[in-house]
C-alpha cells in the first residue's frame, strides 16, 4: 500500500535479496545445490537473523516454470510492483533497528483491538465502521495453529484463506512474519494475524 514503507521479517523471501559479505563467506562453503531458499529459512542458517522487506514488492517473478511449479503463482501474479522512487538513502531507517522496530511495530499491532473472525469479517466488509484506534492500528485476528493443511477456523491456514495472506509455513514461520505477526491490507483494512501466544 505503502512505497516508503519497511517491515522486519523472520521469513527469508528467496525473491530479489541481498546479504552481507560476510555472511556469504559463512554460508558459501555448505551452500547447497538445490532448494536453497528454503535452506536458509531453517533455524541452524537463520540464526535468528532477520530481513527488511518493503510492503511493496521491487521484485517481479516471472517463472511460471521451474522447479516451484509455479505453486504461487495465483499470488505472484497479483502482486502490485513499487512504480515510484524512493529516497531510502535519504530517510532516517533507525527505526528498523530491532529494539526500536519491537516498540514502534508490535506496540501498534498490540493497539489494535482482537477481534473474532466473524467481528473482523464485518469490520473489512464495512470500513466506515472503523475507530480511529483500528484506521491507525488496524485489526488483529488470533490463530492457534500453524498445520498448512488445517481446516480448523482458527487455525493460520484458514485466516490466510480468509485474508488473502500467503498460506505457507516454513520452518514454523509464516511468510513475512515477524514474531509470529502476519500484517496485510483486506479491502483496505489493515489486518494483523497474530499467533496465540501473542503478547
Amino acid at each position: 500500500k505503502d512505497e516508503k514503507v519497511l517491515y522486519r521479517s523472520d521469513f527469508f523471501p528467496g525473491l530479489g535479496w541481498m546479504m552481507t559479505k560476510s555472511l556469504w563467506q559463512e554460508l558459501q562453503g555448505k551452500w547447497p545445490r538445490a532448494y536453497w531458499d528454503d535452506w536458509l529459512r531453517e533455524p541452524k542458517q537463520r540464526q535468528g537473523r532477520q530481513i527488511l522487506r518493503p510492503e511493496v514488492c521491487r521484485t517481479l517473478h516471472f517463472g511460471a516454470k521451474g522447479v516451484s511449479n509455479a505453486q504461487y503463482s495465483d499470488y505472484l501474479t497479483q502482486i502490485r510492483l513499487n512504480d515510484q522512487f524512493v529516497p531510502f538513502s535519504a530517510m532516517d531507517l533507525t527505526y528498523l533497528q530491532e529494539d526500536k522496530w519491537d516498540r514502534y511495530y508490535l506496540e501498534s499491532v498490540r493497539k489494535a483491538p482482537l477481534l473474532s473472525l466473524r467481528e473482523a469479517t464485518a469490520k473489512v466488509e464495512n470500513p466506515s465502521s472503523l475507530t480511529d484506534n483500528e484506521k491507525e492500528n488496524g485489526i488483529r485476528v488470533r490463530y492457534n495453529s500453524l498445520d498448512e493443511m488445517s481446516h480448523q477456523p482458527d487455525s493460520f491456514s484458514a485466516l490466510a484463506r480468509w485474508s488473502g495472506a500467503m498460506n505457507n509455513v516454513k520452518a514454523m514461520v509464516p511468510r513475512t512474519a515477524y514474531k509470529g505477526v502476519v500484517s496485510l491490507y483486506k479491502n483496505g483494512v489493515k489486518v494483523h494475524l497474530i499467533p496465540s501466544d501473542f503478547i
